[in-house]
C-alpha cells in the first residue's frame, strides 16, 4: 500500500505541476487576452461608428434616389413640353414656308407696280413739256386768231 500510496503522491505532485505550468500559462496569457479584448473593443466601437456611419449614408442614398426620382418626374414633363414645341415648330416652318412664298410674289407684284409708276423727276419733266406745249400751241393759236382777224 505504500507504494500504491507513493505512486498516487507522485501522480499528484506531477498533477500539481501540470497545474502550475498551466496556471502560469494562463498567467501568461492573461495580458495578451486583456489586451485582445481591449482590441475587440475598439473593433466593436469602430463598427459601431460605421454603421452609424453607413445609416447616415442609407438616408443620403434616399434622399439622392427621391431628388433623381423627381428629375426624371420633371425629364418627362419637359419631354412632353418638347414634342409640343416641335409640332408647334413644325406648323411654324410651313406657315413660314407659305410666307415666304406669298412674300416672293407679293416683291414680284411690287416691281411691276413700280415699274409702272412715274417718278417724281419723270413727272416734273412730262409737266415741263406740256407746259411749253401748251404755251406753244397757244401762241400759235393767238398768232392764228390775229392773222385771221386782220386778214379776213
Amino acid at each position: 500500500m505504500a507504494t500504491s500510496i507513493d505512486i498516487l503522491e507522485e501522480k499528484l505532485a506531477t498533477v500539481q505541476n501540470e497545474l502550475a505550468s498551466l496556471r502560469l500559462r494562463v498567467d501568461g496569457m492573461n495580458p495578451e487576452l486583456i489586451s485582445l479584448k481591449i482590441k475587440v473593443d475598439m473593433l466593436d466601437q469602430k463598427v459601431e461608428a460605421l454603421t452609424v456611419a453607413v445609416g447616415a449614408l442609407s438616408k443620403d442614398v434616399a434622399a439622392l434616389q427621391t431628388e433623381v426620382d423627381l428629375i426624371n418626374e420633371e425629364l418627362k414633363s419637359l419631354s412632353v413640353q418638347m414634342e409640343k414645341l416641335n409640332a408647334r415648330m413644325d406648323k411654324f416652318d410651313t406657315r413660314m414656308s407659305t410666307f415666304d412664298t406669298r412674300l416672293g410674289e407679293l416683291n414680284a407684284k411690287v416691281e411691276i407696280i413700280a415699274s409702272n409708276y412715274v417718278t417724281k423727276a419723270d413727272l416734273s419733266n412730262a409737266l415741263y413739256q406740256l407746259t411749253w406745249r401748251m404755251m406753244a400751241f397757244g401762241s400759235l393759236l393767238v398768232s392764228s386768231c390775229f392773222a385771221i382777224a386782220r386778214y379776213v
